[in-house]
């Protein structure tokens, strides 16, 4: 949690630093910002979730930060959280990625929701990549395991480009983003030898963005490893 005049931003990441994300809270969703500004880490993502889940319906929330802990604080309940050593952040950076020489376009939720349904296709002890492969006029998907493969429906781009090239990814990994995802229409960011970037605009402000490193083929089996985790700082 990194506290601004400009509002709040949220940043996590897995262990591996193969998935990332942040979402950033307009200071004008916000009613007031603390005098207390910095990075604060919270320890343990699953109690921050179930925290969000159960406050989720509250209309008034309030976050009272501590050296030690945050508090957060509705009508009925009160909830703490321990804070993390802030250096550790340092080892968890989230990339501020330029896509400028890659392609960018809009989707909508449900065309990712059916590339999502592809993984059915396969065992669930599978452990399937996805393939996205750009040309000058599409966008074609697939999704492989071993000498199997499952292609989707190409998407066209409305504007012709001039780049040609494949990504791989984990679809494990964007299984679980495309289920946290709300907006109708969806953002992606590809880019070759770069992480998968999705971002989603919630209203007037709230946005988020979700990183995926690219899939690294160690032929043994797909996997967060240190190789990933090298390129997604390279970049």
């Amino acid at each position: 949690m990194n506290i601004t005049n400009d509002g709040i931003e949220l940043m996590s990441c897995d262990s591996s630093t193969v998935a990332m994300s942040s979402s950033k809270l307009d200071k004008k969703c916000v009613k007031q910002v603390c005098d207390i500004t910095g990075k604060v880490l919270i320890n343990n993502i699953d109690r921050y979730n179930k925290v969000i889940n159960n406050i989720g319906n509250s209309k008034d929330i309030t976050i009272d930060i501590t050296d030690n802990n945050i508090i957060i604080k509705t009508d009925t309940e009160v909830h703490t959280l321990c804070r993390m050593d802030e250096q550790t952040l340092e080892d968890f950076p989230i990339p501020n990625l330029n896509y400028d020489d890659g392609i960018s376009f809009s989707i909508r939720k449900d065309m990712l929701n059916r590339i999502v349904d592809m993984a059915g296709t396969f065992s669930v002890k599978d452990k399937p990549i996805l393939r996205f492969i750009v040309t000058k006029t599409s966008i074609n998907y697939k999704m492989e395991v071993n000498d199997e493969s499952v292609e989707g429906i190409p998407i066209k781009i409305l504007t012709p480009n001039d780049k040609e090239f494949e990504v791989t990814f984990i679809m494990d990994y964007f299984i679980k983003i495309i289920s946290c995802l709300t907006a109708e229409t969806i953002k992606l960011n590809l880019k070759e030898d770069y992480p998968l970037q999705i971002n989603e605009k919630l209203g007037d402000f709230i946005t988020t963005k979700f990183i995926i490193a690219p899939w690294i083929d160690n032929d043994e089996e797909v996997k967060g490893d240190e190789s990933a985790t090298e390129n997604m700082s390279e970049v």
